[in-house]
């Protein structure tokens, strides 16, 4: 989904952390007419400028929204099996809205995956590419929307919490390595592995 199809769209912000407030940004950029909702746990939440689900709210009326857009962190909740289809997130809006000629190097893994990125980036970098480290490490790649073109290079390290939602692949996918983390998220092993599959299931 292109972040410029959510324009007339009810949209819910499901967490309001780093992605989450990014993702409100690049809406209010690229698609301005979306009706923008913004649900997060948190009741000491400021937010004016927007409708809010606060607290015990936060997933409550889900049917409501077209699309709902969740923050990683959020772990599956049994509220989301009747609305499954309209979920989506942040890393799927950006790898469907870049330019189709940047490249974006996916990294993933249950360690290392952070060196890695910084590893890649910085050799990429050195070689006198246009590089540009997003995910997990540090900032979130919705933000970086405008930098997109033909010859950009995303470095872009994905945890399996973000993959997890995704149907696009990046064109290149690096796996550090694989053994058993984050099942209290995922609820098994062959959940958090499905989840991982993603980096590489949709490419080319």
């Amino acid at each position: 989904m292109k972040i410029k199809d959510l324009s007339g769209k009810n949209v819910y912000i499901l967490g309001y952390g780093r992605e989450g407030q990014a993702m409100v940004q690049a809406l209010e950029e690229y698609a301005p007419d979306a009706h923008i909702t913004i649900g997060d746990q948190n009741t000491d939440l400021s937010q004016e400028k927007y409708e809010v689900q606060l607290g015990d709210r936060w997933l409550s009326d889900l049917d409501r929204f077209d699309v709902i857009i969740k923050s990683p962190g959020i772990p599956p909740q049994e509220a989301f099996e009747t609305c499954a289809l309209k979920i989506t997130n942040s890393t799927q809006i950006f790898l469907d809205s870049i330019d189709p000629e940047a490249i974006v190097i996916g990294v993933t893994g249950s360690k290392g995956k952070s060196t890695m990125s910084s590893l890649i980036a910085h050799i990429l970098t050195e070689a006198g590419r246009d590089v540009q480290l997003v995910g997990n490490i540090g900032e979130a790649s919705i933000g970086f929307l405008k930098e997109s073109n033909k010859n950009k290079i995303f470095v872009h390290e994905l945890s399996s919490f973000q993959l997890l939602h995704i149907s696009r692949s990046p064109q290149i996918a690096v796996l550090t390595s694989f053994f058993p983390e984050h099942l209290d998220y995922h609820g098994d092993l062959e959940s958090y592995k499905d989840a991982k599959k993603n980096i590489t299931r949709f490419q080319k």
